[in-house]
């Protein structure tokens, strides 16, 4: 019953409003952290394949398609496994040179930008299995068919964004129960102090005009108004007691003239009034 008062209280929907605004607010503060963290990680690998991509480029116009095949071996075999996503495939996709076992099966967008599922083999320690984990790359057409695929590993961007993600989802869900939390514990305060007031309220409409609003001393809004209703009860417990001692005193002053109004009224009751009496009298 108390749960249903509350819950149904201007206070709580007051509450219930200030935690939808506040989540939006927040909301939107995470997504703008997302942004400029997790955004500008993304951003910045971006750029550093386009740096590649130029080098490469320059490589190619500057030595062919020899120099270029060379300058990727040369990467590959300096970090196999490493950060950096190098694959020269012919026209049906079969690797050339490279660091990449497999083309892969994404389809580039528009710009050529491709992501996809890397599987790069691990250290002998690991049993020399291969682990797919994220990369992003893009890709060109060469002379005579030959595809060209430059990227980066982001297994790092992708685990820095999941984690963010869930930092993001925990902090607005904590918020969120944690005014959800306050918004109830004022509510349910409010709604005590407001039921106080409402059960002397009760009570003095049923005749007991003693009873008085409990003050707390604390000066608050609520306390004003519990002193203010005891000073008008009061007044009003007086001007009652000066209706009733009115009454009493006109009672009073009434009662000698009723009681020689009644006296006559018994005796003219006991007197003969009959038109045979009022004969004999004359």
């Amino acid at each position: 019953m108390r749960a249903r008062i509350v819950l149904s209280s201007f206070t709580f929907r007051l509450a219930v409003l200030y935690v939808l605004l506040l989540g939006v607010s927040v909301a939107i503060l995470l997504g703008f952290i997302y942004w400029s963290t997790a955004g500008f990680m993304a951003r910045q690998t971006d750029a550093t394949i386009g740096a590649e991509v130029q080098g490469l480029a320059e490589q190619y116009r500057r030595r062919g398609l020899t120099g270029l095949s060379v300058i990727i071996a040369e990467r590959a075999a300096r970090d196999p496994a490493g950060a950096g996503v190098y694959l020269l495939a012919d026209e049906q996709y079969q690797p050339l040179v490279g660091n990449v076992e497999a083309w892969p099966a994404a389809e580039p967008n528009d710009d050529g930008w491709v992501n996809f599922r890397l599987r790069q083999p691990v250290d002998s320690e690991h049993g020399g299995a291969a682990q797919a984990h994220a990369a992003r790359a893009k890709v060109f057409r060469l002379r005579g068919g030959l595809r060209l695929l430059v990227g980066r590993d982001i297994r790092e961007l992708a685990a820095t964004r999941d984690l963010i993600q869930d930092a993001l989802a925990w902090g607005l869900a904590i918020t969120a129960a944690l005014a959800l939390l306050g918004g109830w514990l004022m509510s349910a305060g409010v709604v005590r102090r407001i039921e106080t007031v409402n059960e002397v309220g009760r009570e003095i409409i049923d005749g007991d005009l003693s009873r008085r609003v409990p003050s707390d001393g604390s000066g608050d809004e609520f306390d004003q108004l519990a002193v203010n209703l005891n000073r008008m009860l009061v007044r009003i417990e007086a001007l009652m007691a000066s209706v009733r001692q009115v009454s009493d005193n006109i009672a009073h002053d009434l009662r000698t003239p009723l009681s020689r109004l009644h006296t006559k009224l018994s005796q003219l009751r006991a007197t003969d009034l009959s038109p045979e009496s009022a004969a004999g009298v004359d």
